[in-house]
């Protein structure tokens, strides 16, 4: 067991080195890609919240979470005041109150405490029923091709639509690289406007062993390494020129207490499911579809098109599911 986590630790670490660097498949460099908490306005005086900052060719940047909409975007620090502009005696402090009623600060709060579940925990379901779906769709590691037909038949959709159809891809980094050429198909459809795509953070390597009991797996089983399975697979996306989310699926949804706590230290917020297709979970108003697009669960994929074809389901966005079970 300690050479496996021996071999983790070097796997970690050397790809860390190569992002460092600049990896090849980067269109820009990042550097000194670290997590932080500050309170920020922007140059439109909107209130946000840093929650990275690094170094890039054209200087310092963050990036940031509105804590209303839940929507991230990156500043560069020559746009960001620390301050309020009003002149008064307090030195326009932010006052903890005001973030503390925040709708990101509150489901930070809710989903970081007890009672924990070791499977499916954080938000599987819209609890206000909002009048559709949220389609989640995970890329783990894989050696398969990519579910191309579920794409593109999601993609069609936004024709009838008239305006790109919503989806969130649970994304793992070394997915990424091995695939370079069908996650710019996705950034293409996504440029066209067909496809509006949240990326949720699925971890850097998405660790599994065959051996290894399910609950003492995944990042259960490379806990020691947490933050920078987290932190890289955010750089990774930036350097793409993608905007990380605020959402974390959990490889296999396995967690438990300790990694739950630090995911809140990083900011971020775990994203369940309750329609599992290919473990035959039907969808429900409000449900959190998970399938597989990395080619690893056809029957999933099978499922979730025959529903397609036969029903006209609506798809939302997945900041309108989590803000619904803030409470």
């Amino acid at each position: 067991m300690k050479i496996i986590k021996y071999f983790i630790a070097g796997f970690v670490i050397f790809f860390a080195g190569l992002f460092s660097n600049g990896y090849a498949f980067s269109q820009s460099t990042i550097t000194n890609y670290q997590a932080t908490f500050i309170p920020v306005y922007d140059k439109s005086n909107n209130f946000n919240i840093a929650i990275r900052m690094y170094d890039t060719n054209s200087g310092l940047y963050f990036l940031c979470v509105d804590p209303n909409t839940l929507q991230t975007k990156t500043l560069p620090a020559s746009q960001v005041r620390f301050r309020g502009t009003n002149q008064d005696m307090k030195g326009n402090y932010f006052y903890f109150q005001k973030l503390a009623a925040t709708p990101y600060m509150r489901l930070l709060n809710n989903f970081s405490r007890s009672p924990y579940q070791a499977e499916n925990y954080g938000v599987t379901r819209a609890k206000n029923h909002p009048g559709g779906v949220f389609v989640t769709i995970d890329m783990c590691p894989s050696t398969q091709p990519f579910e191309k037909k579920l794409f593109s038949t999601l993609a069609s959709l936004a024709d009838k639509a008239r305006q790109p159809i919503p989806i969130a891809i649970s994304m793992s980094a070394t997915w990424l690289l091995a695939h370079q050429q069908e996650f710019q198909w996705l950034l293409k459809e996504q440029a066209e406007k067909r496809l509006a795509i949240t990326w949720i953070n699925h971890s850097f390597s998405h660790p599994y062993y065959l051996d290894v009991p399910i609950k003492d797996n995944f990042l259960v089983f490379n806990a020691k390494y947490f933050e920078q399975e987290v932190l890289m697979t955010e750089k990774l996306l930036l350097e793409q020129g993608q905007k990380p989310s605020i959402y974390f699926r959990f490889p296999g949804l396995i967690s438990n207490e300790d990694l739950i706590k630090r995911l809140k230290d990083l900011g971020l917020i775990a994203i369940g499911a309750d329609a599992w297709f290919a473990k035959n979970q039907m969808p429900q108003d409000g449900s959190f579809i998970l399938i597989h697009g990395n080619g690893n669960e056809p029957k999933g994929v099978d499922k979730f098109l025959s529903i397609l074809k036969r029903d006209a389901l609506h798809f939302l966005t997945l900041d309108i599911g989590v803000l619904s079970t803030v409470r």
